[in-house]
């Protein structure tokens, strides 16, 4: 009760329709994965998953990968992404709040999670929603941030790190453009991961470049300052993939921050169009935007690189990401 935070999802009266098959219905939508023009965007600007020359046709939907959501809670039993999901499997989630429970969100602003693990895994097929760009993949879900203890957060980068492909954390240090050194804990459950994850050949650590392109603007709306990646210390360590933004036109979003450590962008939203993904109570957003979007995206590639070849070490994950990745602006 002394929690001032909108409340409460209810899920106790929450029933999730019935397995199905058949299109679904939100795909067309999802222009990141096939971008046709649907979104008054450029054709061809997306992340080749989807098309008919793209990883799907080519046998590939992150089948035996699990991708886990290091974040504030995921709705695990979400129609979309129920599929991917095993109850009894309970090394795949983990609750901080309440131990033993699967991290389901509460609080109504608790929904940012469930955002992000559709763009990764939601099931394809299923005739609901839409897909995730690694629709096959199996979903894990840690929700550290509930309790933003580093000791969580540590605790869930090394969560089961031998069956865990790939853990994406669509958070990081504030958009303020000063330097924010990451905790310790952080460095070495990252150093830990890279050196014995998925049995020896390292796990793949996904984060965003941030949100803080033009932290500040002037009166007119023109941006005064403007943040840099490398400032925050969670995505400036060896072993992080650290993720910018590209819109569906190619272009780089007003809030995209520059950074020598950005590996690679995904794609998002800009002021005229967002991402179309899942939101609790079995439902869907179509206005999802920022780095914590382009994030998954690029975590769900990532899982179909996987499935395709499951030996690749964290450091050849790195070098296909960037051998396979063009250049949105020569300039």
């Amino acid at each position: 009760t002394a929690d001032p935070r909108p409340c409460c999802f209810d899920y106790t009266t929450f029933v999730a329709p019935p397995p199905a098959t058949g299109d679904d219905p939100l795909l067309p939508q999802q222009w990141h994965l096939y971008n046709t023009g649907q979104s008054g965007g450029t054709p061809g600007e997306d992340l080749n998953v989807a098309g008919p020359a793209g990883a799907w046709a080519l046998g590939t939907k992150g089948q035996g990968v699990r991708l886990a959501i290091v974040d504030d809670a995921v709705e695990t039993v979400h129609p979309d992404l129920a599929p991917n999901f095993s109850l009894t499997d309970t090394a795949s989630y983990f609750n901080y709040l309440f131990p033993g429970s699967p991290p389901l969100p509460y609080y109504l602003d608790e929904d940012h999670g469930t955002s992000v693990a559709g763009i990764a895994v939601a099931r394809d097929g299923n005739a609901e929603g839409g897909a995730g760009v690694a629709p096959r993949a199996s979903l894990g879900a840690y929700n550290a941030l509930a309790t933003s203890l580093d000791a969580d957060i540590a605790d869930a980068l090394r969560r089961d790190p031998d069956a865990t492909g790939v853990y994406n954390n669509s958070w990081g240090s504030p958009d303020n453009g000063v330097l924010n050194p990451a905790e310790a804990s952080f460095a070495a459950a990252i150093e830990s991961g890279i050196a014995n994850g998925r049995r020896g050949k390292g796990s793949i650590y996904v984060f965003p470049a941030g949100n803080g392109g033009c932290y500040l603007k002037y009166a007119d709306g023109s941006c005064a300052v403007s943040d840099n990646a490398n400032f925050d210390g969670y995505v400036n360590k060896r072993g992080v993939i650290a993720v910018c933004a590209v819109d569906d036109n190619g272009v780089a979003p007003r809030y995209a921050e520059p950074g020598a450590n950005i590996l690679v962008c995904g794609r998002s939203g800009n002021d005229r169009i967002g991402i179309t993904t899942t939101t609790p109570q079995g439902a869907y957003r179509s206005d999802f935007s920022g780095t914590s979007t382009s994030t998954p995206m690029v975590s769900g590639v990532v899982a179909l690189i996987l499935n395709a070849n499951p030996e690749l070490t964290w450091r050849d994950v790195r070098l296909i990401l960037a051998q396979t990745a063009r250049r949105n602006d020569p300039a």
